[in-house]
């Protein structure tokens, strides 16, 4: 893997893919995506394209997704003990040296959201960013905010929503816009309705 490919891998490990061991020596990874993103999906199979066998295909069923795997390597094993314990998906426990601003951006890309808020005496509308983290630990979760702090000085907070089992990252207004500057320049077309800024009324 060349440098650019190993940082949106991270990311998108920490979001939406998958890795799977294969043998004693190598592993894959699969990206998958409802078929409304398959311009995201073509966009990661561009980037990851020399790693893989086949093109992206669909899936059809009730929900239908486009999806594509790499070929297994040697190289890939060292990536799948950095995530995966007694066969659970967890966050590097070096995360703070392996994730980088290209890196979240595609997590975002993945699993985060951004809403907006209206203040009930102004005329600001504020926008607050959401990472579903919900698959991962207390503990995870956790490390991910100290993470996005020392990488990228984005503070957040932990979030537990009542209807949910899991844990979720928080980013207020006005951090939110700092993290907006760190990960636009990579954020594709398709995918730009995510970020969304304040303004005024």
């Amino acid at each position: 893997m060349n440098k650019t490919q190993k940082e949106i891998l991270i990311g998108k490990l920490l979001g939406d893919a998958h890795i799977s061991k294969i043998s004693d020596t190598k592993a894959r990874f699969q990206i998958a995506q409802s078929d409304k993103q398959s311009e995201y999906v073509e966009h990661l199979y561009e980037i990851f394209k020399d790693l893989c066998g086949t093109a992206p295909k669909y899936n059809v069923g009730k929900y239908t997704t486009v999806y594509f795997n790499s070929l297994s390597s040697e190289e890939l094993l060292d990536v799948y003990r950095m995530f995966i314990n007694d066969n659970v998906k967890g966050v590097p426990q070096n995360i703070k040296e392996i994730l980088t601003a290209r890196g979240l951006a595609y997590w975002f890309m993945d699993d985060g959201t951004s809403y907006y808020a209206k203040g009930r005496q102004s005329k600001n509308i504020k926008s607050s960013v959401l990472f579903c983290t919900d698959c991962f630990t207390k503990d995870d979760v956790e490390l991910l905010i100290d993470t996005l702090k020392e990488n990228f000085n984005i503070q957040s907070s932990l979030s537990k929503p009542p209807t949910r089992k899991g844990y979720r990252i928080y980013i207020g207004t006005r951090e939110a816009q700092k993290f907006y500057d760190i990960i636009e320049p990579f954020i594709i077309d398709s995918m730009r309705y995510k970020i969304k800024r304040p303004y005024i009324l």
